[in-house]
């Protein structure tokens, strides 16, 4: 990593997470030690969004892209509102565009090491464009993500709220 000399600029993390389209049910309040608690249940089947993030390590925002339920629109739908190998290509042109890397500013992309993201294509693709992928580890990504803390905590809680 030495012979990068990235910069504070040149150093992404990336994430995605899901948001549900229906609003969740209330909470129950009930006294310790209590044996039976009523709950809320929701029969309605909302649809996921998945929403894609990436934030440099100076606070640069790369703008979010959607992944939407739909069939039959643009190359950021997929069925099910859920990410693929295509959709996240895609969103590695969406961020090299924005984060602009080059010969002499590669730029670092940190992120989990979903199977969506370790594709040859992605590979082959930030490869040719001075992206250089760090893939964290199973099972820690949880604990070294900024975005699920600084991010996507509060737009799920701004969410929630207007649903």
């Amino acid at each position: 990593m030495e012979k990068y000399h990235f910069t504070p600029a040149n150093i992404y993390n990336m994430d995605e997470t899901r948001i549900s389209t229906v609003e969740d049910p209330g909470k129950i309040i009930a006294s310790k030690g209590q044996k039976r608690v009523g709950s809320i249940t929701s029969w309605e089947r909302g649809k996921n969004v998945t929403v894609f993030c990436g934030m440099s390590s100076s606070g640069t925002f790369i703008p979010p892209t959607f992944i939407f339920p739909r069939k039959r629109m643009s190359n950021q739908l997929t069925k099910n509102g859920w990410t693929n190998e295509e959709v996240f290509l895609e969103w590695l042109k969406h961020f090299n565009y924005h984060a602009k890397p080059s010969q002499e500013y590669s730029v670092l992309l940190i992120l989990d090491n979903h199977n969506n993201h370790i594709s040859m294509a992605a590979y082959e693709f930030c490869r040719s464009k001075h992206i250089i992928m760090l893939s964290l580890p199973s099972h820690t990504f949880h604990r070294l993500q900024p975005l699920d803390v600084s991010f996507f905590g509060p737009l799920k809680t701004a969410f929630k709220k207007r649903v």
